[in-house]
């Protein structure tokens, strides 16, 4: 390459970053407020380490806390209120502890769930992680889909950066959240950029994703990582990734959408050069679970944290002088599960909103448990309710709405106990809202293929199945259909199979899925499916 070439190369590839970071780029609609987290490269100059000088850096890793306060049993607690005391004991021992979440904090929940209609000043989750002492988090898919004033309410609130190198303006290509953070802990810079997952178009209405565009996890995280590293001058790089290191899960139903690889994880910790450690959050998994050194499945070490503050996954990174700088010589992780009991001064910074929360989970329906269900009887009763709480609140005949998506475990305690809005939110736990749209008898066909090869006892991925309602004669020319947002945009690849078009959306209902069934129920004179036989009305 010609010296006159490779200045303009470089001028324009600085440039464009420079400009990306506040430049005069034109304004455009979109849910994220501005400048919610002002953000500017810095030129540092090198750390210098003495000869022979050791460091070790603590991080504590949490990830798809889904509003997660306190919860689960006392064999296995869940919830910020229950991280307090392994993070007080970790700080004791490791004072500059650095706190990290991977996304998907504001849907999932009581008191999410209840933030959604009922506002309010301050978001109890946000409060938990302030006073948790969060250093920084990634936007997830799912942080999106709740009405975008949360959204925007929590990066108000929120006294740590939403990071996202790799989301940007449609129309202009700005970048809408800071990319990366930079600690300095021991005399080590360490630098922690992060990314969402691209395949949020494959999940979120368009409408709460507006203006956005989510950009190649690997494409995006690249020029980023040069200048971390050229300009930060950073000596430990880790990548924040929302982002499952399952390459081959989603991938289909993206490349049918045009979309990036929505789980890329993986691919970072294989390919990405100057890359140290990567946290991929998204996929819910806990690795490792035991105490190790040997995290060799990829090139570069990648830890998985859970999900619903169940623990915390710690990263101890070792360090050594190496010609006057520092080099990572080893990567610990461990995990530390969450304590039994809540924090009880934690639990006084959000008690209000949780006791309004829990009185509108216990709402009453006018039917209660006759008997303990089967999971079986579950998703049969559950998918045969939903059809006939969407039609008559709605109108239309017919419903293609998940099969096997019901599942939880009634305590022995609710038996004979009216059916409440809480148990709804574990029994429908999706914040899907419906789509009404016109749909051909070929594409019916498709859309009813894995219910078909579910009933045939083939495996099948469980949320393509969808129980086909009111679709027993359908004309020549099709029918309208209720389907659920996730499936219509594109969650499961069914939809693009069936090559649906926005032409053929009749109507759209933004009330969830699960506050229509929940309706339904209040009403006590009705002939329920045979399958709902563990359901009986209250008596008057």
């Amino acid at each position: 390459m010609c010296p006159a070439r490779f200045v303009r190369q470089a001028a324009w590839f600085w440039g464009a970053l420079l400009w990306s970071t506040g430049g005069a780029a034109g304004k455009s609609p979109h849910v994220l407020p501005e400048a919610a987290f002002p953000f500017t490269i810095q030129d540092r100059t090198p750390t210098q380490p003495a000869p022979g000088d050791q460091a070790e850096l603590t991080l504590a890793l949490t990830s798809d806390l889904h509003g997660s306060l306190h919860g689960g049993s006392s064999r296995k607690p869940r919830g910020l209120l229950h991280l307090a005391a392994p993070l007080k004991r970790l700080r004791q021992q490791h004072p500059d502890l650095i706190l990290l979440d991977g996304g998907d904090t504001l849907q999932g929940g009581l008191t999410n769930a209840y933030l959604r209609t009922h506002p309010h000043p301050t978001l109890p989750i946000i409060t938990l992680m302030n006073a948790l002492g969060y250093s920084a988090t990634v936007l997830g898919n799912h942080d999106l889909e709740p009405p975008s004033k949360l959204l925007q309410q929590a990066l108000r609130q929120s006294h740590f950066p939403w990071l996202g190198a790799n989301v940007v303006s449609a129309s202009s290509g700005q970048r809408l959240l800071p990319p990366y953070r930079v600690f300095e802990r021991q005399g080590v810079r360490m630098g922690v950029v992060g990314l969402t997952t691209p395949g949020i178009p494959l999940w979120v209405d368009p409408e709460q994703r507006a203006g956005l565009n989510f950009q190649d996890l690997l494409e995006s995280l690249k020029p980023w990582v040069t200048v971390l590293h050229e300009r930060e001058k950073v000596d430990v790089l880790l990548a924040l990734l929302h982002s499952g290191e399952r390459t081959d899960y989603d991938r289909w139903p993206a490349l049918a959408e045009g979309l990036p690889d929505p789980n890329a994880a993986g691919l970072v910790a294989d390919t990405v050069a100057g890359v140290d450690v990567v946290v991929s959050g998204h996929a819910h998994r806990i690795f490792p679970r035991r105490p190790t050194t040997r995290l060799t499945q990829f090139r570069h070490p990648l830890v998985s944290p859970g999900s619903l503050a169940q623990g915390l996954m710690v990263l101890h990174l070792t360090l050594h002088e190496q010609h006057q700088r520092w080099q990572l010589t080893q990567v610990q992780a461990h995990w530390e599960p969450a304590a039994s009991h809540p924090d009880p001064m934690l639990q006084a910074l959000v008690q209000e909103e949780q006791a309004r929360a829990q009185a509108w989970a216990d709402a009453e329906t006018a039917w209660r448990f006759r008997e303990v269900p089967q999971a079986q009887q579950l998703n049969e009763c559950g998918a045969r309710l939903q059809h006939l709480a969407v039609v008559e609140a709605l109108g239309g005949t017919a419903s293609l709405l998940p099969a096997t998506w019901f599942g939880f475990r009634l305590p022995q305690k609710d038996l004979h106990q009216p059916v409440r809005r809480r148990h709804l939110l574990r029994w429908i736990r999706y914040d899907n809202t419906l789509v009404q749209a016109q749909q051909t008898r070929h594409q019916l066909e498709i859309w009813q293929q894995p219910f078909q090869r579910w009933k045939a006892g083939k495996s099948v991925r469980g949320s393509t199945v969808l129980s086909p309602q009111g679709l027993e004669e359908v004309p020549p020319e099709g029918t309208t259909v209720w389907l659920t947002n996730y499936h219509w945009n594109g969650g499961g690849g069914l939809g693009a199979r069936t090559l649906r078009h926005p032409s053929q959306v009749q109507r759209q209902d933004q009330t969830l899925l699960r506050e229509r069934v929940f309706a339904f129920l209040q009403q006590p004179r009705r002939n329920l499916p045979a399958a709902c036989s563990f359901l009986e009305p209250q008596l008057p």
